[in-house]
């Protein structure tokens, strides 16, 4: 029995024809393997070519979600502060339990278990997502201790370097309060500059905490990392900062070193951390 091949016509092409060599009409309709192998070849280049800049797109979509996440944040922190006398905790300690800032916002409370603590006042009611940069991912129980991190800053002995510890009293005001070892808190009516004053920032941890590569610390500096946590470059090297003032900035590495109030460690989005002069 002969091999046929079907036509666009309807009508049925041999294969090949009566003398046994291949028909040349039935073959116009086919691949061969080299063929088949150029294609590929060309999708495969064709999706190198396309994923870095998906990626990048993908990244600015969620550095927009970020800016929207910080300026909610901010108007949580500024109602906060409006009703305790210009207030607002970096940390406290409640019994044997650390509080973060994110806390007095109305995120729960967690143990390491994840277990839902009870007994803690609640000071608002934003959404867990909030607290989170896109880019990131939940730390398991102590979900609390990888939000967007809050800038320590004015407390003795939090900068290392002491000119800049100076700058930032003289300039900036004298915001830190410490009403006990455990109880830290920022004023908000003492800051002479709230508009060129960092508060909150995306953050996350550099490689030498490979586990927590995709998670936000809970507080950071300005010019050192503290345990591999610094202010992190998330959105294609560039980091989202929420200022006292209640406004967000996207700001790049270099941006933030030459900023009044200049940050000068931070973590790219692949994990490097970079020190002022590098």
């Amino acid at each position: 029995m002969k091999r046929i091949f079907p036509a666009e016509d309807g009508n049925r092409i041999p294969l090949r024809n009566t003398d046994g060599t291949r028909n040349a009409r039935a073959l116009r309709g086919s691949f061969t393997l080299i063929e088949l192998l150029i294609v590929v070849a060309i999708i495969g280049i064709l999706a190198a070519l396309l994923l870095p800049a998906l990626n990048k797109a993908r990244e600015k979509a969620r550095g927009i979600q970020c800016v929207s996440n910080l300026r909610q944040v901010g108007i949580g922190i500024s109602l906060y502060s409006d009703g305790s006398d210009g207030y607002f905790p970096v940390m406290m300690k409640s019994g044997s339990y650390y509080t973060t800032w994110s806390l007095f916002l109305g995120y729960r409370y967690y143990d390491v278990n994840g277990n839902a603590l009870s007994g803690f006042p609640l000071a608002g009611s934003l959404g867990e997502k909030l607290f989170h940069c896109p880019s990131t991912v939940s730390g398991g129980g102590s979900r609390h201790l990888f939000t967007y991190g809050i800038l320590k800053y004015g407390d003795s002995g939090v900068m290392q370097n002491s000119a800049l510890q100076q700058e930032f009293l003289s300039k900036f005001g004298d915001v830190w309060r410490r009403l006990s070892a455990d109880s830290k808190f920022y004023q908000f009516k003492r800051a002479k500059r709230p508009v060129e004053s960092p508060l909150i920032a995306d953050s996350g941890y550099s490689v030498a905490a490979a586990d927590s590569l995709r998670k936000g610390a809970a507080a950071v500096k300005l010019d050192s990392d503290e345990n591999a946590a610094a202010v992190k470059l998330w959105h294609n090297n560039y980091g989202n900062l929420l200022y006292f003032d209640g406004h967000v900035e996207s700001r790049s590495r270099a941006q933030l070193a030459k900023q009044p109030l200049p940050v000068t460690c931070t973590i790219n989005m692949d994990g490097r951390l970079f020190l002022s002069g590098e």
